[in-house]
């Protein structure tokens, strides 16, 4: 009798699984059809505007805020309001305002986001916290999608990797201004975004109990990124190098092998824990499948599988000072200059074609290592992929 009432529990198992990895497997078919149709459309209907270089943090695995800051030379308000009625013309409807910190721009995100926001686009921003006030949060509660607030450790230790004393507080009270500000409306969605490294890969269960009781929406997992100065040289294109913003400096952030067993089990338990859990603005989630997608061999090496490259596809890159590229990494390449026009030229040039040969020839090192190929760079078949991973490791 026990044998068959192990027997039956294990089938009930068993089909509690199967419902779980069908429902996440069929919710994503509709993204998965659409992305594998705009990537043949080969249009892009997203936009990265990075606003500044310049950062208030010294996060020790990243290298952005080490980058020569030309700040007299960056667009005015007025020119990044006139570059979102032209993306609006475009038909791009995403839109990422991305830094350094942004916020160091603080006359340009307000008007930006809210002119984006009535053009019909969805706002996306990534902040650390340290220069958000009562102010700002008001008037982008109202006109934001998602604000991705960065957690790296829970106390010191997240001030440790970012490098600046009291930063931790700092993310904590732009996370209330905004929970204060949004009120019972659905949007903006407030997501804890964390950096898996070998600084932190101790700590994750932690950082997902302590963002469920915050009051964020959601917490996402992501793999730190890194290149070095030889996946820098050997990427380039005539006289064009990369330009990446994970350059290693000093000694390495990945995880290292004997630390696996650990990442594994930390990410386990903040799913099992937490996901799916009642937090004070209701139903908290908890999205690991940025670091659950990648081999152990590619954690160590801190590598990403060979695949087509759907970002460059659906992405338009416009640096701080108004230079388009096709890539966040490349922007060396230059595709024109926004006040010279570059928004008003063919959306396929021939100097866009020959980046694409390159990368798709593989000759672009730093391809094998960008982040960007798993966080953002997402085929159909990668979106049923993540579904089916999200469906399996999710608690019974």
């Amino acid at each position: 009798m026990t044998a068959v009432s192990d027997c039956l529990r294990a089938v009930g198992r068993f089909g509690k699984r199967a419902t779980y990895v069908l429902k996440s497997m069929a919710s994503d078919l509709p993204e998965a059809a659409r992305r594998e149709y705009e990537y043949c459309r080969g249009v892009q209907t997203a936009a990265i505007l990075v606003l500044t270089w310049a950062c208030t943090s010294r996060c020790k695995m990243c290298t952005a805020w080490r980058r020569r800051d030309d700040r007299a030379t960056e667009l005015t308000c007025e020119e990044w309001l006139e570059v979102a009625r032209a993306l609006a013309a475009r038909d791009i409807r995403s839109v990422e305002l991305f830094g350094g910190d942004v916020f160091l721009r603080r006359d340009v995100v307000i008007k930006l986001t809210e002119l984006l926001n009535a053009l019909g686009c969805e706002v996306y921003i990534a902040t650390n916290g340290n220069l958000m006030n009562e102010d700002t949060a008001r008037h982008l509660a109202k006109s934001l999608h998602t604000l991705y607030i960065s957690v790296d450790g829970v106390g010191g230790s997240h001030d440790e990797v970012r490098g600046i004393p009291g930063t931790f507080e700092r993310s904590r009270r732009a996370l209330k201004l905004f929970r204060s500000n949004r009120g019972g409306a659905r949007y903006p969605r407030l997501v804890c975004n964390t950096t898996v490294s070998k600084y932190n890969v101790n700590q994750l269960a932690n950082i997902a109990e302590f963002a469920c009781n915050a009051g964020f929406d959601m917490i996402e997992f992501e793999y730190v990124g890194e290149l070095t100065e030889d996946h820098v040289q050997n990427s380039r294109i005539g006289d064009y190098l990369a330009s990446p913003i994970f350059i290693r400096s000093g000694e390495s952030s990945l995880v290292r092998k004997e630390a696996l067993p650990l990442l594994r089990e930390q990410l386990r338990q903040a799913k099992a824990s937490f996901d799916r859990r009642q937090g004070p603005m209701g139903r908290f989630d908890v999205k690991t499948t940025d670091v659950d997608i990648l081999s152990n061999r590619e954690v160590i090496e801190g590598t990403v599988p060979p695949r087509r490259c759907m970002f460059e596809r659906k992405t338009l890159f416009i640096d701080p000072y108004g230079n388009v590229s096709p890539c966040l990494f490349f922007d060396t390449y230059g595709l024109g200059n926004v006040r010279h026009g570059a928004l008003d030229r063919p959306r396929t040039t021939e100097a866009l074609r020959r980046f694409r040969r390159y990368r798709e020839s593989g000759q672009l090192m730093i391809c094998r290592h960008c982040i960007m190929s798993v966080v953002r760079n997402r085929s159909g078949l990668d979106v049923l992929h993540r579904a089916y991973i999200d469906g399996q490791s999710r608690p019974l």
